[in-house]
């Protein structure tokens, strides 16, 4: 009987991320067009495996050993081996049988953002959170049993594929470019289909800084509480923190409205207006008040929304507006400058800008504008930093001075806007 040959299937770290991609968002399309959860089930296995394979490359292409949970270690074995085999490889170092391990995913996102300066994988970082939420999904599924949702997992994915896509377009390999996002592109629609109605006054601050701790804790108690009150005084920049929560937790939620309640009237024409935002039947009609029974209806009959209730300063109609808003189906951040008539449990309080905080707010008003955003820890290493701190802690606490004196800093550069200060003290 003839021999039938084996064939070997010959794989390297960037044909195997790209199939995995690919098979992902294959899966992907189907099972939000089926409604199928098992199909996004496998979906998430294969996307979190391509991810963390694209990753992998972009340390071996650094250096080979990076890709190792204990360098040194891999280092030291490869020596051992290459001595009594002069060609041996770092591939060989996995058929040894005590082989060094490769680093896991839990470091993998970290050691990206820090050795490749990566600052979209950076703590707090909208991709990272993004790859965070997807690797729970994929332990779950592992390890324990889980209720998918489905809407969210489609909404994860679909917002995790394009800054994705441009981190590997920026920073792996040409064959990627040429010949594995083509066939990724090919199987994904327009993934803006997908997006939330974000009804929302304006877009995030490009600049905007810190405030980790804050938006945390306004994370942990809207999912404790189903509300939140960022309280702060007038000019802290409320407002602008309020829109930074919605853009980095939006995969959290199928709808963000955008409410006015610096006054009763204000309220209740804005709710009105929500008819337009959310495409409800009532946006035509002409009686406000039908207007505003459809809005409350929705927000009884719909989930996973996010309503941020702006400049909620008047105790009077604090009751008004809190009864208007049910609890149970989404989340309520008001903004406020409230204090004795607020319940502690709910209330995060928005500090002022420590002056390492001012000091990095300055440095990426000078930074060029197609770089990745400075970490606070970049900023520190930053040869501009004494002079930005120096700057900072001549500042007053007040973030709309700062905004103004930002744009001088971005006009004129930091060492003129200090010798111009120290002239004028």
């Amino acid at each position: 009987m003839r021999d039938i040959p084996t064939p070997t299937l010959h794989i390297d770290l960037l044909t195997n991320c790209c199939h995995s991609l690919q098979r992902g968002y294959e899966l992907w399309e189907e099972g939000q067009d089926s409604n199928n959860g098992w199909l996004l089930k496998e979906a998430v296995f294969w996307i979190h495996h391509g991810i963390e394979l694209a990753l992998k490359q972009l340390l071996v292409q650094t250096n080979e050993f990076l890709v190792f949970s204990d360098v040194d270690n891999a280092v030291d074995k490869l020596a051992k081996l290459r001595r009594a085999s002069p060609d041996k490889t770092v591939l060989d170092l996995f058929d040894e049988k005590d082989a060094p391990l490769s680093v896991g995913f839990k470091d993998l996102l970290p050691r990206c953002a820090i050795m490749l300066n990566l600052n979209e994988l950076a703590e707090n970082q909208v991709l990272q959170q993004s790859i965070e939420e997807l690797t729970r999904y994929r332990n779950k599924i592992v390890h324990f049993s889980i209720r998918l949702d489905v809407g969210k997992v489609v909404r994860l994915l679909a917002e995790i594929l394009n800054p994705l896509i441009r981190l590997l377009e920026s920073r792996i390999s040409e064959p990627f470019k040429t010949e594995c996002l083509p066939k990724i592109k090919q199987h994904v629609r327009n993934t803006e289909v997908l997006a939330q109605i974000f009804h929302l006054p304006y877009e995030p601050d490009p600049y905007f800084t810190g405030r980790e701790e804050v938006i945390k804790s306004m994370r942990d108690k809207l999912s404790s509480h189903g509300c939140v009150f960022l309280r702060g005084a007038a000019g802290w920049g409320k407002t602008h923190t309020a829109i930074q929560y919605a853009y980095l937790q939006r995969r959290q939620y199928k709808v963000v409205l955008w409410v006015e309640s610096d006054s009763k009237d204000n309220f209740f024409n804005s709710i009105a207006s929500l008819t337009t935002a959310l495409d409800l039947p009532e946006k035509n009609h002409t009686n406000s008040q039908n207007q505003i029974s459809a809005v409350r209806s929705w927000m009884r009959t719909n989930q996973d929304w996010l309503v941020i209730i702006n400049n909620l300063d008047n105790a009077a109609d604090l009751e008004t507006v809190k009864s208007f808003i049910p609890l149970q189906q989404g989340h309520t951040l008001y903004t406020t400058r409230l204090h004795s008539e607020l319940s502690e449990i709910n209330v995060v309080s928005l500090p002022v800008l420590s002056i390492d905080e001012i000091a990095w707010y300055l440095l990426l008003r000078i930074q060029l504008p197609d770089l990745p955003k400075l970490s606070l820890t970049e900023a520190k290493a930053s040869a501009d930093w004494s002079v930005a701190f120096e700057i900072a802690q001549m500042l007053p606490d007040d973030p709309k001075q700062l905004k103004i004196f930002g744009d001088e800093v971005a006009e004129n550069g930091l060492s003129h806007c200090l010798s111009d200060m120290k002239e004028n003290i």
